[in-house]
C-alpha cells in the first residue's frame, strides 16, 4: 500500500494555521497573566492596609508618608513602609542598613508589586498619601504635622500622621467625604525612562494637572500598570482598582466614581 505523505504546501498550510491560531491566543493568554498579577497587587495591598491599621492600634496614629528627622525619624527605617515591615513578618532589628539593604526591604513580601521586574537601589512599589490635599480640601481631623515645631497646622508642604478616627468633616467649599473614597497608599509612578528607575522615597501630594497624580520628588507619573488601572488602598482599609481621572485635587474619589 502506497503510505501518503505531506506535500510541502500542506505541511506550509498546517503552519499558517497554527500560527494564527497562536496570534489570537497570545493577547488572551497574556491578559489573563497581567489580570493575576493585579489580583496578587490587590493582595499585597490589602495586607498592607491590615499591616498599617495594626500599627496604629499600636500607637494611636499611622505612620507619616514623610517622616522628619525632628520627630525622631531616621534616614532609612522609618518611612512608612518600614514602620509596617514587623507587622508584615519582617525582622527591622538591625540598624545602619545601607541604601541597596534598605531598597531589598522596601520591597519585601507584599510591599512588592508583582509588575516590577527590576530592583534597583531606589525601587518601591507602593506610595502613600502625604494628606496635605486632603486635610486642607477636605476637612480631615484629628492629625499632626510630620514636621518641627508644628502641631495641627495646614500647609501644602506639609507631611501629616493622621490617627485611626480621622475622617473628614468637610469645608466651608466641601462637603464631608467617607474614608472609603479617600486615597491611602496606592501604586508610585514612574519617569520616562521607564518602570526600574522609579524616584527615591516617594509619597502622594500635591499635582498640577488634575488629570494625573504626581509623586513630589521628581515629578514622575503615578502609574496605571495593571490593564491600564492601579490598584488604590482606600482609608476605610478596603482595595479597588481606578483608572486615569478617576481621582480629584484632594486625593479622593470623584463623585460618580
Amino acid at each position: 500500500m502506497k503510505r501518503s505523505r505531506f506535500t510541502l504546501i500542506e505541511l506550509l498550510v498546517v503552519i499558517a494555521i497554527i500560527a494564527i491560531l497562536a496570534s489570537m491566543l497570545l493577547p488572551a493568554l497574556n491578559r489573563a497573566r497581567a489580570s493575576a498579577r493585579q489580583t496578587t497587587c490587590t493582595n499585597n495591598l490589602k495586607q498592607v492596609g491590615v499591616a498599617l491599621n495594626l500599627y496604629g492600634s499600636d500607637n494611636k496614629y499611622y505612620p507619616a508618608a514623610r517622616p522628619v528627622d525632628a520627630l525622631g525619624y531616621g534616614r532609612n527605617f522609618h518611612w512608612w513602609y518600614f514602620r509596617v515591615l514587623p507587622y508584615l513578618s519582617k525582622d527591622t532589628s538591625i540598624t545602619n542598613i545601607t541604601w541597596d539593604q534598605a531598597a531589598r526591604l522596601r520591597n519585601f513580601g507584599a510591599l512588592r508589586c508583582p509588575e516590577i521586574k527590576t530592583i534597583n537601589s531606589d525601587t518601591c512599589s507602593y506610595s502613600m498619601n502625604q494628606f496635605s490635599h486632603s486635610i486642607s480640601l477636605l476637612g480631615m481631623s484629628p492629625f499632626w504635622a510630620a514636621s518641627p515645631g508644628n502641631g495641627p497646622v495646614k500647609g501644602l508642604n506639609v507631611s501629616y500622621c493622621i490617627k485611626p478616627e480621622t475622617v473628614s468633616r468637610g469645608t466651608s467649599s466641601r462637603a464631608p467625604v467617607a474614608n472609603s473614597r479617600i486615597l491611602w497608599v496606592s501604586e508610585l509612578g514612574l519617569d520616562p525612562s521607564g518602570i526600574e528607575n522609579l524616584k527615591q522615597q516617594p509619597y502622594i501630594s500635591d499635582f498640577e494637572d488634575r488629570s494625573r497624580i504626581d509623586n513630589v520628588q521628581g515629578g514622575s507619573e503615578y502609574s496605571f500598570r495593571h490593564l491600564n488601572r492601579k490598584n488604590v488602598l482606600w482609608l476605610d482599609g478596603h482595595v479597588s482598582p481606578i483608572q486615569l481621572g478617576d481621582i480629584d485635587g484632594a486625593l479622593s474619589l470623584k463623585d460618580g466614581r
